[in-house]
């Protein structure tokens, strides 16, 4: 009898602890709660449920219409003399119970009301294209109101109001443009006043029409423009625009580089990924992204393949192999050649003195010539190819970086660059700067040419860059020493 107990005890524990908690609704609004009719009431609901439950909406509008939105604009109309109220109903459901609300709506006898011709209520348009819009004013007595007794009357979509225009009795119409700027599900709100009953009266109405969303558009630059592999790409910069090419504000971008997810923040009109530091290790990035704005339009799996240069480095020609040389086999003479030589012997071992004053003369005759004729020989100009050189700075600084492996830290690659350009077989004597004045100006316009540079390169790479130009050691280390001090 008490396991009986036990278990009865436990069942009701544990049905209890599972029961089911019903929907609350915290509010109802409405707004206004007073109209004429033939205008519109906009109508709001907030409500919750403990266990989480998804919740689904009733509208009953007491005048035999109803609606499933959560957030609904609902047009009273009524053709009594007298006042009338409605009393709207809001039902909440979580599947197993309900919560319900009632909201009172009064609504006056009509000295003013809006029949909306066209559109009609949930037709389907695009965003972008041409909507034909067409009222008829009419008062109490639903009689056509003249048109020099309507003072305006008015069309508002998404964001933007269009004047209408008389196109005939008590009828009133424009063809207007659907912004992008407007959401899927938008309600085109019409107002107008005209004279009745002796004073200007005012009335309104809305109509539901649905909206295709629109693809938008995107163009993509990187910094710097010219990416090089093992380099680093700094920043992304994204303009979206709508097809009209107004700028798209505040878009949500899911995007990624190479697998790897990127954030962008909206700035002067542009979405930049900055401070990305991503080092370029492959010729080609694949950039994508999925973009959409707060109205429902959007990019979907935009892509873009982000190039790189890649600079080769100089191939290593294998070196030819020595060959021996083979002793060289002595020909015979013959007697006449043996004769003179003999002769010649002779002669010099004779005369070896004046032979030898004679060479000396001769050399001290060769060099003085030579003096004389370096002196007035002009001075090689030298030449500078401007763009040639910064390719050639650029070529050594990176022919040094892309051989370093790449799995090493910051430090560690500074440390191997550094030790790559110490191994340069490079002369170590010293020179003076005594120059010409054809190698002076050389210096002072590669000082002049090279000075912004200073920062990017080291001093031993401003110095392979200048030699690899054809310039002499010289040159080289008064260049950089000029530069760097």
């Amino acid at each position: 009898m008490q396991k009986l107990l036990l278990l009865m005890f436990i069942f009701l524990v544990c049905g209890f602890s599972h029961a089911n908690n019903p929907p609350v609704i915290h509010s109802v609004s409405a707004n206004p709660t007073t109209i004429t009719a033939g205008m519109y009431v906009s109508f709001d609901v907030i409500a919750s449920d403990a266990d989480k439950d998804v919740l689904t909406y009733e509208w009953d509008f007491n005048d035999g219409t109803k609606s499933s939105e959560k957030s609904v604009k609902h047009v009273f109309d009524f053709n009594g003399t007298k006042k009338k109220t409605f009393n709207v109903k809001i039902t909440v459901s979580d599947g197993k119970a309900e919560a319900t609300k009632e909201i009172p709506i009064e609504v006056e006898p009509a000295f003013l009301k809006l029949r909306v011709i066209s559109p009609l209520h949930e037709d389907t348009f695009s965003k972008g294209s041409n909507l034909s819009v067409k009222v008829a004013v009419l008062d109490k007595l639903l009689q056509p109101v003249a048109n020099y007794k309507t003072y305006y009357v008015t069309a508002t979509i998404g964001e933007q109001t269009f004047d209408l225009e008389a196109i005939g009795e008590g009828v009133w119409g424009a063809e207007i443009k659907i912004p992008y700027k407007a959401q899927n599900e938008e309600y085109v709100i019409l107002e107008a006043s005209a004279f009745a009953e002796g004073e200007p009266r005012y009335t309104n109405s809305a109509v539901k029409i649905l909206l295709k969303p629109i693809s938008l558009r995107a163009e993509l630059r990187t910094n710097p423009d010219v990416l090089i592999v093992g380099s680093e790409l700094n920043s992304i910069i994204l303009e979206v625009t709508y097809p009209d090419g107004s700028k798209v504000e505040n878009a949500e971008i899911d995007a990624t580089l190479a697998g790897k997810k990127i954030p962008f923040t909206y700035r002067d009109g542009r979405y930049v990924a900055s401070s990305l530091g991503f080092l370029v290790e492959k010729e080609k990035l694949l950039f994508s992204a999925d973009i959409k704005d707060k109205y429902g339009n959007e990019l979907k799996d935009f892509r873009r393949l982000i190039k790189a240069k890649k600079i080769a480095l100089p191939e290593e020609k294998p070196e030819k192999p020595v060959e021996e040389k083979k002793p060289e086999v002595a020909k015979p003479k013959e007697k006449m050649e043996e004769k003179l030589t003999e002769e010649l012997l002779v002669f010099l071992q004779q005369n070896i003195i004046w032979v030898g004053a004679g060479i000396f003369v001769v050399v001290i005759i060769v060099a003085i010539a030579v003096f004389f004729l370096r002196k007035k020989k002009p001075a090689k100009e030298f030449k500078i190819d401007e763009k040639k050189l910064k390719q050639r700075i650029e070529a050594a600084y990176t022919s040094l970086s892309t051989i370093i492996p790449k799995n090493l830290t910051a430090v560690e690659k500074l440390k191997r660059l550094e030790e790559k350009i110490n191994r340069r077989q490079m002369a170590v004597s010293r020179y003076g700067e005594k120059l010409t004045p054809q190698e002076e100006k050389a210096v002072e316009h590669l000082v002049k040419l090279l000075m912004p540079h200073k920062d990017k390169y080291n001093r031993k790479e401003l110095e392979a860059a200048v030699m690899a130009e054809g310039y002499s050691r010289k040159i080289a280390k008064i260049v950089a020493k000029r530069i760097y001090g």
